[in-house]
Formats: structure tokens, C-alpha cells, sequence
């Protein structure tokens, strides 16, 4: 059964709120994951660039921005394992473990 939010939000339901993400595997609040994947797009030089210079990355938030936070480092560690598994393929490591 959906809620009725259109009082609330202007929506038809709640699921209008949510995305699919990772193949299907899970869900996300539609603004959280297009903030995630906007701070991809925009940092991920510069991370993978620190990573390959040893540096750890540590991503934090609070409440929203945690969620934001966690969507992000996953998005990270995806990027950075394929760097690894292609570094390794043509037997050059590129890449820390992570």
C-alpha cells in the first residue's frame, strides 16, 4: 500500500523519493544519491590521486550528510577496486589494497 503524501511534498507517493542504486540492490533517497555521485563527478581526481600517493580517505557526516557520506565511499571503493583489478592486469599496481 503507498502513502498518500501530496499534503506533505506535492507527490503522488513516497516511492517517488527513492532510486535504485547499485544494479537494484538497494535504494536511496533520490537527493542524497545525486549528491553522492555530484561529488564523485567533481572529487574523484583528486582522491584517486591521494589514494595512489598512500594517503587514507576518510569520509564523514552527520544525519543527512552521513548518508550522503556512506553512498559516496562506496561509490569510491567500487572506483578504486576496478583502478586495482585494471593496475593489476597489465602488472603494474596503481593502487593501495583497499
Amino acid at each position: 500500500e503507498q502513502l498518500n503524501s501530496q499534503s506533505m511534498t506535492g507527490i503522488d507517493s513516497l516511492d517517488d523519493d527513492w532510486t535504485p542504486v547499485f544494479h537494484g540492490q538497494g535504494l536511496a533517497l533520490c537527493g542524497m544519491a545525486r549528491a553522492a555521485v555530484n561529488l564523485f563527478r567533481e572529487n574523484i581526481d583528486a582522491i584517486v590521486l591521494l589514494a595512489c600517493k598512500g594517503y587514507r580517505i576518510r569520509l564523514t557526516g552527520h544525519s543527512l550528510g552521513g548518508g550522503v557520506a556512506s553512498l559516496l565511499g562506496t561509490l569510491i571503493r567500487r572506483h578504486l577496486n576496478l583502478l586495482k583489478n585494471i593496475g593489476d592486469s597489465s602488472n603494474k599496481a596503481t593502487l593501495p589494497n583497499t
